[in-house]
């Protein structure tokens, strides 16, 4: 069973924890209260304070305590202004070099400067030791012997023609013309080119061609009318238009069977691949080269032509047409042709010419004329077939053929 409630008791004392004042009666004024420090040692491990009463009371040791454990760290402050910066200290010792770094990219190509003058030629050094002596060349024909013991000139049958042989190569009969048709003689012979079928004969070869025989150009024969021709004078009637066609029906043509018996000239021959029969013949260095120069048909006469020549050959003199084709070059002109003296011709009337005998006849009136219409002239055209004189021809320029020296 409860009971009644007493009766009121007086208010208490109360102490605030918080920091703030404590609030209540105020008592009677204590004694002063004295502090000294004491320094860690037997008292007081780590130091304290002596508290002792003015009033003589007993005084009372207060050790420090033991250190509490780190408190939580509080929110960084803010940052202060920055400082002046200090005096600059002394240098540090150098460390040592770091490595290598990697290689940059490479830089733009500098401008190529100008070539310097060149320097003056220095000493000529001493002479070297003399070479090994190549070995000895292929021999030359032979030449005509003069004996001085009062014999006879003894005379080759051959007259210094040799053959050199068949080439590997089989042709029809479209060769490029009677250069193109040197050219390949030459090519698997040198100094060769192809044999006329009287020349053939007069090598007296005796070397066995391939089943299909072979080709030899068509040889200008001798008569009663036009008689004294020579082994080098070609006629080109029987040879597929002068080597210029493969046509089978369309061009006459002879050759040389596998026995070397010259076949009759007919049809559709032209078109069968036969070797070349390739000779060298003594008159092969006659030919010396054509011009850079290209000409009109005003020369300044023979004398002016030859001169011409002579001045890109020394020694040498304008071709006749004759002197040329008995050379034998494989050698290819200008796409104008080239120009070369009238050649004389025996006849019956007048034999025993050779190639050094000039006509005129067809020659812008012997090299003194560039006048086209007025004056009658002869050409040769780059594949080395000789033009039918007509007139409108010495007004055009071409290279001159130099023969000689």
């Amino acid at each position: 069973m409860t009971g009644a409630m007493g009766a009121q008791g007086p208010m208490g004392t109360v102490l605030v924890l918080d920091g703030g004042v404590v609030t209540g009666p105020q008592g009677v004024q204590g004694a002063s209260v004295v502090l000294r420090s004491l320094d860690a040692g037997t008292q007081c491990a780590r130091g304290g304070v002596v508290v002792s009463l003015e009033d003589g009371g007993s005084p009372q040791v207060v050790c420090n305590g033991l250190d509490g454990p780190q408190g939580i760290q509080g929110l960084q402050g803010i940052a202060g202004p920055t400082g002046s910066p200090g005096l600059q200290g002394p240098a540090g010792v150098q460390g040592p070099p770091g490595t290598i770094g990697p290689a940059g990219p490479a830089g733009m190509t500098g401008m190529t400067g100008s070539t310097g003058a060149a320097g003056a030629p220095g000493s000529a050094g001493p002479a070297g030791a003399p070479g090994q002596t190549g070995p000895m060349g292929p021999p030359g024909p032979a030449g005509p012997a003069l004996l001085l013991d009062g014999g006879t000139i003894p005379v080759s049958a051959s007259e210094g023609f040799s053959f050199a042989g068949f080439t590997a190569t089989l042709y029809d009969g479209n060769l490029g013309g009677p250069i193109g048709a040197n050219a390949r003689c030459a090519a698997e012979y040198a100094n060769s080119h192809l044999c006329t079928d009287r020349e053939f004969d007069w090598t007296g070869a005796s070397t066995i061609p391939g089943a299909t025989g072979f080709w030899a150009d068509d040889a200008q024969y001798s008569s009663q009318s036009s008689p004294n021709y020579y082994a080098r004078d070609r006629s080109g009637s029987y040879s597929c238009n002068s080597w210029r066609s493969a046509d089978g029906p369309g061009n006459y043509a002879q050759f040389t069977d596998a026995q070397g018996l010259r076949a009759s000239p007919t049809y559709n021959l032209c078109n069968v691949p036969r070797q070349l029969a390739c000779c060298r013949s003594p008159h092969a260095a006659w030919f010396r080269g054509f011009t850079a120069q290209t000409y009109d048909g005003n020369l300044g006469g023979p004398l002016g032509a030859n001169a011409k020549c002579s001045l890109e050959y020394p020694r040498s003199h304008l071709c006749t047409d004759r002197e040329f084709a008995w050379a034998g070059t494989g050698v290819s002109p200008g796409a104008a042709g080239f120009w070369a003296d009238d050649a004389q011709y025996s006849s019956q009337s007048s034999p025993n010419y050779y190639p050094r005998d000039r006509s005129g006849s067809y020659s812008c009136n012997s090299w003194r004329s560039a006048d086209g219409p007025g004056n009658y002239a002869q050409f040769t055209d780059p594949q080395g077939m000789r033009a039918s004189p007509t007139y409108n021809l010495c007004n055009v320029r071409r290279q001159l053929a130099c023969c000689g020296g």
